[in-house]
């Protein structure tokens, strides 16, 4: 390793850490505030995912500081990399598709439940105003 590679190191890791910190640590708040414990899970993995996947560029960045050298390095590099953005680009954003379709089944099942209260309420007040005029019990007094 030069001392070139040495220095271009040394200034990528305090960047690098912060980033994993942030994810991890600043976050975990954030993550403990969702009330689905499925939904927590999986932005916990997101989480756990990204910090992984972006651990893998470094390692590629050093192929050349390895030894590695001439078209071998160009070839490594790339496969290296297209390695590296497969599984944080694609898998990630696989993951976060799953957090956010899931956050809608519970949106929309909520919505339907909150439709299906209103009709409930509704037929039973209309129940309520004939029963009244026709003198049936009402609602309330049945079980």
């Amino acid at each position: 390793m030069t001392n070139s590679d040495i220095r271009s190191l040394r200034d990528l890791t305090p960047t690098s850490l912060w980033v994993v910190y942030t994810l991890l640590v600043d976050l975990s708040a954030a993550t403990e505030a969702e009330e689905n414990p499925d939904i927590r899970t999986l932005i916990a993995n997101v989480k756990l995912v990204t910090v992984v996947s972006w651990c893998t560029y470094p390692i590629v960045y050093t192929f050349p500081m390895l030894g590695i050298g001439g078209s071998n390095a160009v070839v490594y590099i790339q496969i290296g990399y297209c390695v590296s953005d497969v599984i944080s680009k694609c898998g990630v954003g696989l993951m976060i598709y799953q957090i956010t379709n899931a956050k809608s089944q519970i949106a929309k099942e909520a919505e339907l439940r909150g439709v299906f209260d209103q009709q409930t309420a509704k037929l039973q007040q209309e129940y309520d105003a004939r029963a009244i005029t026709t003198g049936i019990p009402t609602s309330d007094l049945t079980v």
